[in-house]
Formats: structure tokens, sequence, C-alpha cells
């Protein structure tokens, strides 16, 4: 079988999904890297000590534990979407899907069981419906990564740009879960 060139001209656009509360993309023609602060500027909770007592829900979490809960469990699909888009940014013009999709592959299925982990878990329930809108746009990225496989030099841009759109719906239900939570807004 011939293995047709992926890339062309731009190189795969991922971004980090919704989950994560930041988003990073990444083309050959243009970069653009938004991240979360980092722990040291990062806003810190008070210490148990001198913290007032935090609200609880109906459902009997609070929103300070909901909100630790969350980052806890979006943790691993940060890790593999950093892993992929420093793979991604190494991706020679000459990669074909099936080439990307070994890189993208491991963060659909991180993306994923975040998304099952997220779904299980107990939330406030000012949250609930909230979470389950995050995990539906975020199951669409993991549906765009799958993707990638069947991707070529005529089809790509079409998916990046849809891709975007996605990431976008992605980004912004993060941001609302976020502010659900009390955590500072996604970047």
């Amino acid at each position: 079988m011939n293995r047709r060139p992926l890339y062309a001209a731009p190189v795969l656009a991922l971004a980090l999904v919704g989950c994560s509360g930041s988003k990073t993309a990444a083309t050959t023609s243009v970069s653009q890297t938004v991240t979360a602060p980092s722990p040291s500027t990062a806003p810190q909770a008070p210490s148990p000590s001198t913290a007032a007592p935090a609200p609880t829900s109906p459902a009997g979490i609070s929103q300070q534990a909901a909100a630790a809960q969350y980052e806890q469990l979006v943790a691993p699909a940060n890790a593999a979407i950093d892993t992929m888009n420093t793979a991604l940014a190494n991706v020679p013009a000459s990669a074909t899907g099936p080439d990307v999709a070994k890189i993208t592959d491991p963060a659909a299925a991180a993306i994923d069981a975040v998304c099952q982990a997220l779904l299980r878990a107990q939330w406030p329930s000012n949250t609930t419906a909230d979470i389950k809108a995050l995990v539906t746009a975020d199951e669409v990225i993991v549906g765009d990564l799958s993707g990638v496989s069947s991707q070529n030099a005529f089809s790509i841009s079409t998916w990046g740009t849809q891709f975007d759109t996605d990431a976008g719906k992605s980004h912004a239900a993060s941001s609302i879960v976020r502010a659900d939570l009390g955590l500072a807004a996604a970047s």
C-alpha cells in the first residue's frame, strides 16, 4: 500500500480539552499556548484550621472537596495531552494519519477514562448537569482524536477546523464547571 503524507502544510492542531481547564493549540504555521497557572501562582485554598466550614450540597460533598476532586480526576488526561502535544510538535511533514494516531490514541483513551470518572463521581447538585455537558463535549474530542487515522493531506484542514470548533465547546463547558466549583477560570 502506498502511504500518502498526512501533512503537506499544517501539523495536527490539538487542544487541551475542557476537562483540564486550559487550552493548548499548535500548528506548523501558528502556535498559541495558554496554560493553567503553575502551583506557585495558582490560588491556594485556606488551611483547614483557618477556613470556614465549606457549604455542602444536598448530595453531601462540599464545593471545596468537589473542586479538589475535579482537579485530581482530570490530572491524568492533562498529562496525556501534554505528552501528546510534545510529540505532535515533532511530527514530520511526511507523517500519515496512522502515524499520528499512534500519538493521539493514548490521549483519547485518557480523556475518555477521565470522562467516565467524572460521571461516576459525586458532585454538588448545582454542578451535575454541567459535568454531564462537559463530558458530552469532551467525548466529541475523543471522537475527533480517534478519527485522525483516517485523515489525509486533503482532509486534515477540514478535520482541524472541526476539531478547533469542538475544542472551543469543550473549553466553554470546562469554564462553566470550574465556575461552579469556585476554581479559577479556564485559560
